[in-house]
């Protein structure tokens, strides 16, 4: 795997972190704003 490939993966690591970030951060209160959750959600199984 060539450089360029293995720094492409970490920025899409990176993303999935900052997706995971936000999951988190919109779950904390009793309202929950679900579309924001699930497109975050979402983000994580298409990458």
């Amino acid at each position: 795997m060539n450089e360029e490939t293995k720094q492409y993966i970490r920025q899409w690591i990176a993303k999935a972190g900052d997706d995971l970030i936000v999951i988190e951060k919109l779950t904390q209160f009793e309202v929950v704003a679900t579309s924001a959750v699930c497109f975050h959600c979402q983000q994580e199984f298409v990458k």
